[in-house]
């Protein structure tokens, strides 16, 4: 029965490119810090995607991640702003979410193939 609903799912999708075909049968399912974890260790800051940060409040922020680490007890990601230059600091036990815009860019960091 699910094979079936998830055939009907599939076909229902519109026809995609290569790469983001290639991005979706790669795909690892990875928690929302793991995500933020692997885009800050980019190597270079130019790299970073700007992502969408989703919390348990229902806020979204927006940036850059620079950092995951851990300050009195708690985990944090250090988003910056492209544009401002402002940092933000979130728990990353509010984090529910993240989306990474134009993710074939960073397939190799989202899935570990090379």
């Amino acid at each position: 029965m699910l094979a079936s609903a998830a055939a009907l799912l599939w076909k229902d999708f519109p026809a995609m490119s290569a790469p983001l075909d290639g991005l979706l049968h790669a795909a690892v399912a990875l928690a929302p810090a793991a995500v933020l974890r692997l885009l800050a260790d980019l190597a270079g800051a130019a790299e970073r995607p700007e992502v969408s940060v989703h919390l348990s409040g229902v806020q979204v922020l927006g940036g850059v991640p620079v950092r995951v680490g851990a300050d009195e007890g708690a985990r944090v990601v250090v988003l910056a702003d492209q544009h401002t230059g402002r940092l933000g600091y979130v728990l990353l036990a509010s984090v529910v979410a993240v989306e990474v815009p134009a993710p074939q860019r960073y397939q190799d960091v989202l899935t570990g193939v090379g």
